[in-house]
């Protein structure tokens, strides 16, 4: 099963956005990045593989970051392939534009944002490596986009979670974090457990979420989920939830998130919220038919400007699995990048 949502359509005439991709700087220093976006972004999303080129290769890293030009946050995780040993998988969530580590939780690459206009971004980079690794990004801007980039924490019992402080009511909500633990602020991290979570919601209800976990090697394992219920979800080791959460509402201020099931660890959460867009996060199945195929997937009701993709490259499952799999990438129709 893929999961994905659609972004924007005619009915909002001035809203622009651009997928791309770039190398990143190989020093210190500031690095200018051209974005084609024609006007200047009001939110970028960032991932990388933290690889140069797209062979196929050993060991796991993933780093994902957004901005909205004034707040930014990074997640990362990173993990050593056929290693039975502790301290071989690591993660990290910081509030930076950029916080690339690897898996004993060095930090190898990080920057700040530094500005943006209506030809390119600019970071700069404290700490780097001489590796040019590919970056994709998503870039989207003009007048009726407003994007708010937030921190908050899970909640530790069952019931409402309200969420403040976006100073409008979003259309759709992109919810990120790496599970519970015992930081109560950010900056967070570990070095015994490589976390990735995602999830999305819009105000129709329409909602999705994944969760992956890796434990390392010195008595760990893995576990994964992918919901078309929930917009929020992380999983634990049995496999089963330390925490679900599905939509409630989008409010004046922000949203409203329920939880059915929370343990008691808290644990730090990060999200976009846009409105000024139209949207649908959907789910669909992947064609089985052998490659090269062509799929259509119908039932969206307008054309998309842009399209982000997730799964756990399995069939539907009806409840957390062993295993840590994630796909993830994005197409304006012309331009694409992934990652899996």
């Amino acid at each position: 099963m893929l999961l994905l949502i659609l972004l924007a359509d005619s009915a909002h005439a001035d809203s622009f956005w651009k997928v791309g991709s770039f190398t990143k700087a190989t020093a210190t220093g500031s690095q200018t990045v051209a974005h084609g976006l024609g006007a200047t972004p009001k939110a970028m999303i960032f991932w990388t593989r933290s690889k140069t080129n797209s062979t196929f290769s050993a060991n796991f890293s993933f780093h994902l970051s957004f901005t909205d030009g004034t707040n930014s946050y990074s997640l990362g995780a990173a993990g050593l392939d056929n290693t039975n040993v502790t301290l071989n998988e690591a993660r990290s969530l910081y509030a930076k534009l950029w916080r690339i580590i690897d898996d004993s939780r060095n930090e190898l690459a990080a920057a700040t944002f530094t500005s943006w206009d209506a030809t390119n971004v600019v970071m700069n980079w404290t700490v780097n490596t001489a590796n040019a690794d590919v970056i994709h990004y998503i870039a989207m801007g003009g007048s009726d986009i407003t994007a708010k980039a937030q921190n908050w924490s899970f909640r530790t019992s069952t019931g409402n979670q309200s969420v403040t402080g976006t100073g409008f009511k979003p259309d759709v909500v992109l919810i990120f974090h790496q599970g519970p633990d015992s930081d109560s602020n950010l900056p967070s991290d570990s070095t015994d457990s490589s976390v990735i979570g995602m999830g999305v919601m819009d105000g129709s209800g329409d909602q999705w979420a994944y969760s992956s976990y890796m434990e390392d090697g010195g008595g760990g394992g893995t576990s994964q989920s992918q919901l078309t219920n929930a917009c929020l979800v992380a999983t634990d080791l049995t496999p089963g939830y330390d925490k679900k959460a599905s939509f409630v509402s989008m409010d004046t201020d922000g949203f409203t998130i329920n939880y059915s099931t929370a343990n008691g660890i808290q644990g730090q959460v990060v999200s976009l919220a846009l409105k000024g867009l139209n949207v649908l996060p959907g789910s669909f199945n992947k064609s089985t038919a052998a490659a090269t195929a062509t799929q259509t997937v119908t039932g969206i009701g307008f054309t998309p400007k842009v399209m982000l993709f997730a799964s756990f490259q399995d069939t539907t499952q009806a409840s957390a699995t062993t295993g840590s799999k994630l796909g993830f990438g994005a197409s304006d129709g012309s331009t694409h990048g992934a990652f899996a």
